[in-house]
């Protein structure tokens, strides 16, 4: 996926900020709404980090599932997919080869994902999680929340698990 969204404003802690496409009509909770953003379902999306490399990666660099991701109950397409409370960092995509990574991605969607149906945005703009009990290991940001409908994502939210604010502009994090 060689497009890069460069993100602006700030993420204060425990809190989430919503990037949405102008499609999805999400002004209340998310005030960055862009033209240039959407996905298949089997696009990986990446939130990039400048200083530590990647934070976080819903599906793999590289791989194709073919027209989506799935699991036994899970499917990224015509969903909106929330991170389960439990979940306190985001998903390691370093394996060493493509067919691995789609294989534990997908074991990761049953494990740290939840399913609400594609125009659920009952969740949007927010984000329970347990790092706000327990801070570590929560060490970066991570996705929190991912809607796809008509095989487009249409809005993705980043937590942000830390004690300090962060502030996504100055080219600190893009979405690929």
């Amino acid at each position: 996926n060689p497009r890069r969204v460069q993100l602006s404003g700030t993420v204060w802690p425990f809190d989430v900020h919503v990037v949405a496409d102008k499609k999805a009509d999400l002004r209340d909770v998310a005030p960055h709404q862009r033209e240039d953003l959407s996905w298949v379902a089997e696009e990986t999306i990446v939130l990039a980090a400048e200083k530590s490399g990647r934070a976080d990666v819903f599906g793999c660099i590289g791989g194709d599932p073919g027209t989506r991701f799935r699991c036994a109950y899970i499917d990224t397409d015509d969903q909106t997919l929330v991170r389960r409370y439990e979940s306190q960092r985001g998903f390691d995509s370093s394996y060493a080869d493509t067919y691995t990574c789609i294989e534990q991605f997908q074991d990761e969607l049953c494990v740290a994902w939840q399913e609400l149906d594609v125009d659920d945005v009952s969740n949007t703009g927010t984000h329970d999680s347990a790092c706000a009990e327990a801070p570590l290991p929560c060490s970066d940001l991570f996705l929190s929340e991912v809607a796809a409908s008509g095989e487009e994502a249409i809005y993705v939210a980043i937590y942000n698990p830390l004690l300090e604010e962060v502030d996504l502009g100055r080219g600190l994090y893009t979405l690929a």
